[in-house]
């Protein structure tokens, strides 16, 4: 590496304010004055002691920072770019300059690119080498420093803010070449999950505990930003991670809200022979409002309309026959024609009826509906509290965080859109107008992170929907869609989003609800293999499906693209990596063991024992296991590994494959076997040691 001076603009221009990071206090560390070193020598070159948790700190906040910005910019990073003194004459690491970084970064990264291309490629590569280097480390580091966590976590937090930072600019360059369809970095530093004190003091702030498990505590940049804004919406502390209480409606207590609370003006309601007889020859009803204020019912055929999404909390929920206050109706009509002047609109207040047959029928039709709009126009009471002068990433997450994006039915609305809008307090926000230049955007790791989630909402998403064919959406986008989404109704789950998927909500309507996941799995066939991975309460009960997530709303988001594994009837059939256990584990209700397997060395001759480590966590019923089925093969450098735990049939199927009883879920920690032999010695009696073979085995899941 070149030890040359990163070039600076002189004088430092301050830029527009983007959040990068909080202020934290500098440990002290000295950067300044050694030689270029790659990360890997970085600590070696400053001959670094890490015999005690503050040493480790000092030393590791040189490195997660100053050591990967030279690392990624091969020049020295002065100590004056992150460092200066605050009022109180303590020295502090500050974000000011990471946005003249970050731009000097994407400058040189250029004009190597189109000069040095094979160069080019091998930066690279060990930018990637670098980054999947700290992730690991950092995870190591903050579990042995979490009974620490009131004292160190803001430091872990500024030294993962960095690498996340890093590892987003990283993506756009080297990945994507700087597309302005943003993707989420493959590192996120989640060391939120070792410090719940960080979640604690964003949810203090109203934030909702749901919002951030679902969509802010993966990323510890928009956690950090959170905690630096006012929520649109305060949530309280009857909210809780498993559901939000001020976005759940009760239907026996349900409602409607007046524009102001101080009307009580009358209700509207479309005629409702109109709204029948369309539903009953096929059609889609839509209303106008007419300048006598009367609504009149047309023919979604022949008019053009906008269809209206919104959340029932909002108390605009209601039906045909029932109606809405006039001043709502008004109100809405007035939007309308601001956008569509002349136009009609569909809301489901209006033109879904409460009778049982022509309910179904209407929403039968929804997927039509939602994709036949003009535009759709998305009402929420927390994003209409932003302005058009918000900036870009308060907006982004306003709407990654609003109560729209945590309702089931909102999902198939936003996503069937020709056109998406959002109502703000002064104005409209087409979602396409919150995606920047490109360089503006890779440069502000907030917004990219949360448009990388809204960007499916866009054109500019185009899925390969080679698996399933005429779906609007994958199945493994569905499933990273559904997170965090959840409905008064939970039987709906399927109906919403099988119109998405191509599949005929008329299968579902006679399906007990129970089966109708089960049911939609096997309409689908093909699913991703590691769906037996994901982290959520499965059908436990349902001979065959033991695998199966019992809804994908309150599921795991990761789950792979590749629908390799066929669903049917006896089971899941796929090929997985399996550790073959050198005898059978037996475990017992209610007690928790620690569980090591030793794998033996995959190369011919070798002697490097792999050691993972699982606990498993007072299982509620006891059962026995001679398998895990690895979602991948566990390689060097990666910390982490899911397993299912499993007992293989001793002989094939009839179609040639083993099977699989699963049993449950784990997550396997790469481990040592000095941590091992540690671990027996301190309590044998709650340890379990087995040797296991890695190998390739189709088997048919049940």
């Amino acid at each position: 590496m070149e030890a040359t001076l990163l070039e600076l603009p002189d004088p430092l221009v301050p830029a527009n304010r983007t959040f990068y990071f909080k202020t934290v206090k500098w440990l002290g560390g000295k950067h300044d004055g050694y030689v270029l070193a790659p990360m890997k020598k970085y600590l070696a070159v400053r001959k670094a002691q890490l015999r005690t948790v503050d040493e480790m700190l000092v030393h590791f906040q040189c490195l997660f920072t100053f050591g990967l910005l030279e690392s990624v910019f091969e020049r020295k990073v002065p100590e004056k770019l992150l460092l200066s003194v605050d009022s109180e004459g303590n020295t502090v690491m500050t974000d000011e300059n990471m946005l003249i970084l970050l731009l000097l970064w994407w400058r040189h990264v250029q004009q190597l690119s189109q000069r040095y291309p094979d160069r080019y490629r091998r930066w690279a590569e060990r930018v990637e080498e670098d980054l999947t280097s700290l992730e690991t480390l950092i995870y190591r580091l903050a579990s042995f420093c979490a009974s620490h966590a009131q004292e160190v976590a803001p430091y872990f937090v500024g030294m993962a803010s960095v690498a996340v930072t890093v590892a987003s600019f990283r993506g756009a360059l080297f990945a994507h070449g700087m597309s302005a369809v943003p993707k989420k970095p493959g590192h996120s530093f989640p060391v939120s999950s070792f410090f719940p004190l960080i979640k604690d003091a964003v949810c203090s702030k109203g934030w909702c505990p749901l919002a951030i498990k679902r969509f802010l505590e993966s990323s510890i940049i928009l956690l950090e930003y959170a905690g630096t804004c006012k929520p649109p919406i305060h949530h309280g502390a009857e909210c809780s991670e498993e559901a939000c209480t001020r976005n759940t409606i009760d239907i026996s207590t349900y409602t409607r809200k007046h524009v102001m609370g101080t009307c009580a003006c009358a209700y509207t309601k479309p005629p409702i022979s109109a709204v029948y007889e369309l539903l009953q020859g096929g059609g889609i009803p839509v209303v106008q409002h007419m300048p006598d204020g009367t609504l009149c019912v047309r023919d979604a055929s022949e008019t053009p309309y906008i269809a209206i999404s919104h959340v029932w909390v909002d108390g605009l929920g209601s039906t045909s026959e029932a109606g809405l206050p006039t001043c709502q109706i008004e109100r809405i009509a007035a939007l309308v024609h601001t956008l569509l002047p002349g136009g009609a609109f569909w809301i489901d207040s209006l033109c879904i009826p409460e009778v049982r047959e022509l309910r179904k029928q209407a929403i039968r039709k929804m997927t039509l509906t939602y994709a036949n709009a003009r535009a759709v126009l998305v009402l929420d009471a927390g994003i209409r509290s932003l302005s058009l002068s918000s900036p870009l990433e308060e907006t982004a997450l306003s709407i990654l965080t609003s109560g729209w994006m945590q309702r089931l039915w909102t999902l198939q609305e936003g996503l069937l859109a020709k056109k998406l809008i959002f109502e703000l307090s002064d104005g409209f926000a087409p979602l396409d107008n919150l995606f920047p230049d490109a360089v503006v955007q890779w440069c502000n790791p907030v917004l990219s992170h949360c448009l990388s989630e809204l960007v499916r909402f866009t054109r500019r998403h185009n899925p390969d929907l080679s698996s399933i064919p005429d779906a609007r959406i994958e199945f493994t986008d569905l499933v990273r869609f559904l997170v965090g989404r959840w409905t008064s109704r939970p039987e709906d789950e399927t109906i919403a989003v099988c119109g998405l998927l191509n599949v005929d909500p008329n299968i579902f309507f006679d399906v007990q609800p129970s089966e109708r996941l089960k049911t939609l799995l096997l309409q689908l066939r093909h699913l991703p293999g590691d769906i037996i991975f994901m982290d959520c309460p499965k059908m436990e009960d349902e001979p065959g499906f033991r695998w199966a997530p019992k809804s994908l709303m309150r599921s795991d988001s990761r789950v792979g693209h590749e629908c390799r594994a066929v669903c049917t009837a006896d089971g899941l059939e796929a090929e997985y990596c399996c550790a073959r256990l050198s005898q059978i584990v037996r475990v017992s209700a209610g007690v928790s063991v620690k569980l090591f397997v030793k794998l033996a060395p995959q190369d011919q001759g070798g002697t490097t024992t792999q050691v993972l480590n699982a606990t498993i966590e007072r299982p509620a019923h006891s059962y026995a296991f001679d398998t895990v089925l690895l979602e991948k093969y566990p390689e060097t450098g990666h910390a982490w590994v899911k397993g299912v735990l499993g007992l293989l049939s001793d002989s094939d199927t009839v179609s040639g494959l083993r099977e699989c009883e699963y049993q449950e879920r784990t997550m396997f920690f790469r481990s040592t076997e000095r941590v091992m032999r540690k671990c027996v010695g301190e309590d044998p009696s709650s340890a379990i040691v087995v040797e296991a073979m890695l190998e390739t085995l189709r088997v048919l899941v049940k």
